[in-house]
Order: structure tokens, then C-alpha cells, then sequence
């Protein structure tokens, strides 16, 4: 056995390994997500019903949104953002996110809005880990 032959399964262990923490550790959407995103709430998402609230008062001033999913994928059918001062945005998300990414940002018009809480409307995409997903809500500082 030559020397390139006993390389090749270290050199496979390898690249799974830096695969599977690629998976584990995404890169953030950009070189200031960690500066200028801050989590606002989450929420365990069963699929046992199709509604779910994430309770965001007292985070802070936001000006965009930004909903993560962790372990299984969520088809987002639409969410209303409801503001501190009574006001309720109603978001179209209309979206599959899958376990790992991000949806699109998503403006909140105005100038930077204080959430009270956002309500997801939502189905199951199949499979997954025992039908739980993990939904993340992070803002953006203004």
C-alpha cells in the first residue's frame, strides 16, 4: 500500500467532519449579523396545529425581520407582527424554509417599531425531526 492509499480514509473522515460542521455552524448572513441582528423570541413549532405566537415586548427597537428554522422545515404561509402601540402588520411570508437557513428579510415599514409579539400561520413539509421545528425571530437594530 502506498502512501496516497493510506491517506484516502483519513482525508474522507475529514471532509465529513468539515461538512457536518458546516452544517452545524452556518455562515451568518453577512459579516455584521452578529452585530447588527439581536434574537427577539422563539418557539417550538409541533404541527399540530397550524398557528403559532412568539412573544418579542421588550427587545427593543426593530426595523426589519428575520425568521430562522432549526431542525425540520416549515412551510410559512403568512405572519402578523403585532406592534407595541396596537398596530398589526400583516406579512405575507409565503414560504419553505428549510432546517438551517433564514426567510428573506422583511422591512417593517416606518421607522423602527417596538413588537409585541408575531403569529405564524404554518404547515408541516414532511418527515423531520418527530414533526418539531425550532422557529427563531431575530431583529434588526435600527
Amino acid at each position: 500500500m502506498n502512501a496516497k492509499q493510506s491517506n484516502t480514509p483519513f482525508l474522507l473522515k475529514l471532509a465529513v467532519m468539515l461538512a457536518a460542521m458546516c452544517l452545524v455552524f452556518p455562515a451568518p448572513a453577512g459579516s455584521d449579523w452578529a452585530k447588527d441582528w439581536r434574537k427577539l423570541g422563539s418557539a417550538t413549532v409541533t404541527f399540530s396545529k397550524d398557528r403559532d405566537e412568539i412573544r418579542c415586548a421588550g427587545k427593543g427597537f426593530v426595523r426589519q425581520i428575520v425568521v430562522e428554522v432549526r431542525k425540520t422545515a416549515v412551510n410559512f404561509d403568512d405572519m402578523n407582527v403585532h406592534l407595541v402601540n396596537g398596530t398589526v402588520l400583516d406579512v405575507p411570508l409565503r414560504a419553505v424554509v428549510r432546517a438551517g437557513e433564514r426567510s428573506r428579510v422583511i422591512d417593517l415599514p416606518g421607522e423602527a417599531r417596538l413588537i409585541k409579539k408575531i403569529v405564524f400561520r404554518y404547515r408541516s413539509v414532511g418527515g423531520g425531526d418527530k414533526g418539531r421545528a425550532q422557529v427563531v425571530v431575530w431583529g434588526n437594530k435600527p
